[in-house]
């Protein structure tokens, strides 16, 4: 396969939009789309070096898993070992242990599966997870381990159904995610079944690309290079944590990295952008670069009192891209060119994973590395009317009243079953209120449902959902409790979070057409999250005082 030295700007551009994302930038909100195009450039590459491989009789399962192996893994596990020891020095025990569970995960190319199952990629709480950022790894990992089986099943009935099924897996994928990403957005941004139809886009180009070196040349491709790059730049800069993704919306940054990949060829101005060699260098740095950048952005604002400034943040995101130099220059490179046989690569492997996974097991089964210096600190110093450090098993108990009332032990934020089905008497004669929102309407129901006043004269039930997020055809407006409802209050953190606001118009003018009255809660304050989102930095303050006082 020809080196395409655009295709490693284009990776370089993918990566920088990731970095600046998860940098906090809010000019990039939407630079999440770097993964959509990293799918899509993953699914060209590995399909076009399984076709050569194919077309020539040469492909060995056991030869592509080894150079899988000693492409991803020597840096994927030296970014697990160098996070360790900030991990226990910056992280309380339950931060460690989430560390712990996630490093397990990440060994066993099961993150996106411990993240769906534990966290909102665009919650605040994910600033500070170190590894969070490997989900998007585990789920080329389990492509790479599937795909193959199955373009060698299908390779014996000739190209036309390969490329017919893999049309039935591209659509099937597509509009699964579609579908499904309003009720269960968290596991369709995470799951390979959901995300498949990204990587198959770039397939698609690779089957089309066979035995061209690209699209032959013309007006039309150097407009449709233009037009490719345009389709990843603006929604970098207009999609937002309130766009669907991935959904029909993703379709936008993907076609468009498409389009590169087809007609981004020598005589066209976008080639020359993208093979300029500044950016092929960051190109060929990408993936360790994508490595290095989040923990480095999560352990600078567990130190940090106030979130780190602008500058702050530059300057990691250009140290993210050193390091993956780095890493490239004196760890994937050396290994990707040592002789060493597949039964090597193999071993040693599973001798480095099984290490991960004892370090990470300990974490899990210790409830948390022991601490020891300024990480440790007595946490049996308050015990004052239920006040507790332990903010993680407060934020669980606050759940307690919806899911007794649902009877359903796993009811949280948002995509429940319960809410679309009717929790008001309608014999009752009080007046109808539902709350609607994400974590914060649970709060504003737990308030209600313990004020005797309120229970005097109204009768409640939520149904959770991102503001952002209740288009007009959402399931919202079906549900009986909707119906019921003379009163809906939006409760979220309206004007910190850009979806909700840029909705909140369109949710307000359907409420009011609908009959019903709209109440509006004001923003309530937020202590700072502190050390991995178990403490706040109220809860720090307090620490220290009473430290110093027992002194």
């Amino acid at each position: 396969m020809k080196y395409r030295p655009e295709i490693d700007g284009l990776r370089a551009v993918a990566v920088v939009l990731v970095i600046l994302f998860h940098a906090g930038f809010p000019t990039f909100s939407g630079g999440y789309v770097g993964v959509d195009v990293f799918f899509v450039i993953s699914g060209y590459l590995i399909t076009s070096i399984i076709l050569n491989d194919l077309e020539d009789g040469t492909f060995s399962l056991g030869n592509f898993y080894q150079r899988r192996a000693k492409r991803l893994l020597p840096a994927l596990f030296l970014v697990g070992f160098a996070s360790l020891p900030f991990a226990w020095a910056f992280m309380d025990e339950r931060g460690t242990q989430e560390f712990a569970e996630s490093l397990v995960a990440m060994t066993l190319f099961a993150s996106n599966v411990y993240f769906m199952l534990n966290s909102d990629y665009f919650a605040t709480a994910s600033e500070l997870r170190p590894l969070l950022h490997t989900w998007s790894l585990a789920v080329e990992e389990q492509f790479y381990i599937l795909y193959p089986l199955f373009l060698m099943a299908a390779w014996r009935f000739g190209i036309r159904t390969v490329v017919g099924l893999l049309a039935l897996l591209f659509f099937g994928s597509l509009a699964t995610a579609h579908m499904l990403v309003e009720a269960y957005p968290v596991a369709v941004f995470y799951m390979l079944p959901t995300r498949a139809w990204e990587l198959m886009l770039g397939a698609f180009c690779a089957f089309r690309m066979r035995g061209r070196t690209s699209v032959p040349p013309g007006v039309a491709s150097r407009i449709i290079s233009v037009f490719g790059l345009s389709l990843i730049l603006v929604p970098a800069m207009q999609f937002n944590d309130a766009t669907p993704s991935p959904s029909l919306w993703t379709l936008i940054p993907t076609t468009g990295a498409a389009m590169l990949i087809l007609c981004a060829h020598p005589g066209t101005a976008v080639h020359k952008i993208l093979a300029i060699r500044p950016l092929v260098i960051i190109g060929l740095v990408s993936y360790s670069a994508y490595l290095w950048h989040q923990p480095l952005f999560v352990f600078t604002r567990m130190v940090s009192v106030h979130d780190p400034s602008a500058i702050v943040m530059f300057g990691l995101s250009v140290a993210s891209i050193g390091l993956g130099w780095c890493s490239w220059k004196f760890v994937e490179t050396p290994v990707r060119q040592a002789s060493i046989s597949r039964k090597q690569v193999f071993q040693y492997s599973a001798a480095v994973s099984a290490v991960l996974i004892a370090l990470g097991g300990t974490g899990v089964l210790s409830n948390g590395f022991p601490k020891s210096g300024w990480a440790n600190v007595d946490t049996n110093l308050v015990e004052v009317a239920g006040y507790s450090l332990d903010n993680h098993d407060r934020q669980v108990e606050s759940w307690s009243v919806l899911r007794e009332f649902t009877n359903d032990p796993g009811y949280t934020a948002w995509g429940n079953t319960a809410d679309s089905e009717l929790w008001f008497d309608m014999d009752d004669p009080r007046a109808k209120l539902l709350v609607v929102g994400n974590s914060h309407s649970k709060d504003m129901f737990n308030i209600l449902w313990h004020s005797r006043r309120v229970n005097e004269s109204l009768e409640i039930a939520r149904y959770g959902a991102q503001i952002g997020q209740i288009p007009e055809n959402h399931p919202i407006y079906e549900s009986p409790n909707y119906k019921m409802a003379r009163y809906v209050m939006i409760s979220s953190q309206l004007f910190q979070t850009r979806g909700d606001t840029l909705m909140l118009e369109m949710v307000l003018k359907r409420l009011l057409r609908d009959g019903k009255q709209p109440v509006i809660v004001k923003n309530v304050y937020e202590f700072p999250q502190y050390r991995a989102g178990a403490w706040t930095l109220f809860d720090w303050i307090v620490q220290e005082q009473l430290t110093l006082g027992s002194m």
